[in-house]
């Protein structure tokens, strides 16, 4: 009688198991090409469909206005040393504390950046072949994005570490960093309140995007080609949002 109880816990058990191990059926995955696509990513987040201030957004340095003042941005990076991984949907630079932004008053706290291809921004109508966005936190939880969109030059950037020997799908690398040779030397830049560029697609994110672009090499974007060639959110209408520009 003992085994005969043994045996049916064990049962029990394994199927238990099993249940906890399977995929739930009511999950869903977001991508950029296959499967629920960005026009379908209100399906995992219905932010990303009935947001009104959402994010990628064209910018025109023709119609965005004066930036008020009180709104000077200040930018306090160095050389870090961060860990490289990818996230399934790009590849990002995780930093450790130290590094930050302060704009309007509020300092935020670089956490990360990663990049997209083509840019998803674009800038008086025209794409880049890429962007990166360096995403800063608040004390209080509050983001604030810069993005800069990067061309392709002659040369090897600063980003070339990074760009140029990515893991493998679900490893780490240690990457050494020039944050500050990252900005372009021109810092006018346009600001706006958007969101999250990816699922849960959150709102209330401060953007600084960069006018002037940076420039990374052929081999470095075809580096980043070879594992995304495309992993940018189509831009979205501004409902009325006003897109300041810095002297």
């Amino acid at each position: 009688m003992r085994i005969g109880r043994t045996c049916l816990w064990t049962t029990l058990l394994l199927a238990v198991l099993a249940r906890a191990d399977a995929p739930k059926a009511e999950e869903k995955h977001w991508s950029y090409e296959h499967g629920i696509t960005p026009t379908h990513w209100g399906e995992v987040a219905p932010t990303c469909k009935t947001g009104t201030h959402q994010s990628p957004v064209a910018l025109s340095t023709k119609q965005a206005k004066p930036q008020a003042p009180g709104q000077p941005l200040e930018i306090s990076w160095s050389k870090v040393t961060g860990e490289l991984v990818d996230t399934g949907h790009s590849e990002q630079v995780n930093l450790p504390p130290g590094n930050f932004i302060t704009y309007g008053g509020t300092r935020y706290e670089l956490q990360q950046f990663h990049f997209h291809s083509p840019s998803e921004h674009t800038i008086d109508g025209k794409h880049a072949p890429m962007e990166v966005h360096f995403v800063h936190r608040s004390a209080d939880g509050k983001l604030a994005v810069v993005g800069i969109l990067l061309k392709q030059g002659a040369e090897p950037s600063a980003l070339a570490p990074v760009l140029t020997a990515l893991p493998a799908a679900g490893e780490k690398r240690t990457v050494e960093v020039d944050l500050p040779a990252l900005l372009p030397k021109d810092r006018r830049h346009f600001a706006y309140a958007g969101s999250l560029t990816t699922p849960p697609c959150s709102e209330d994110v401060q953007w600084i995007v960069m006018v002037s672009e940076d420039t990374v090499s052929k081999a470095e974007i075809d580096g980043f080609h070879a594992r995304y060639a495309k992993n940018a959110r189509p831009v979205q209408p501004l409902n009325g949002r006003t897109v300041a520009i810095a002297p």
